[in-house]
């Protein structure tokens, strides 16, 4: 049964919002801008009521335009009275609003047209190559010092990190070998 949605404006200010049918994510569910737009005009309603007898199945489809009504209530500072929904629904929406959500976590949209992003992407591949090139100057001048005797290290530090990445990590080499075989064996 295709998804339903009806608003009706009572005179006290409350926004009755009947769902019917099945809200879920493979059907074509009805436009959550029909609902929102009674939150946009100066007559925003102070109470939000639902009658959910004529509810089907539901899902995600179902929690994604509670939550975006709960919040449009919540700007507007009307109530949101779920009492009409189902249980589980009910459940999940005061899950999903229990904790407030962090500042700066939502992800904003990026509204810069494409010559700033092509800029950035440019600025960000420049900044990327100039640190290998440091890097690969660092090690270069760092190899020379090395072949030149004039290295500035300690003995002890080096046969300890030799021994480490040698000796000391066969077991780990041995092991990894092994179930990689077994993998291979597998497959």
């Amino acid at each position: 049964m295709p998804a339903t949605l009806s608003c009706e404006r009572a005179s006290s200010g409350v926004l009755r919002i009947r769902l019917g049918g099945d809200w879920v994510l493979s059907a074509a569910l009805p436009p959550v801008a029909r609902v929102l737009a009674e939150f946009a005009g100066s007559q925003a309603p102070q109470r939000i009521e639902f009658e959910a007898g004529g509810l089907g199945r539901w899902d995600t489809a179902l929690m994604t335009f509670l939550a975006a009504v709960r919040r449009a209530a919540e700007n507007s500072r009307a109530a949101f009275d779920a009492a009409g929904l189902p249980e589980g629904a009910r459940r999940l929406l005061d899950l999903a609003f229990a904790v407030p959500e962090r500042a700066g976590a939502r992800r904003g949209a990026d509204h810069a047209g494409i010559l700033v992003k092509v800029g950035r992407a440019t600025a960000d591949l420049l900044a990327s190559a100039r640190a290998l090139v440091v890097f690969l100057g660092e090690l270069t001048l760092s190899f020379g010092r090395l072949l030149r005797g004039r290295a500035v290290f300690d003995r002890a530090d080096l046969r300890l990190f030799l021994d480490q990445a040698g000796a000391e990590a066969l077991g780990i080499v041995s092991l990894i070998s092994f179930l990689i075989g077994i993998i291979f064996a597998f497959v």
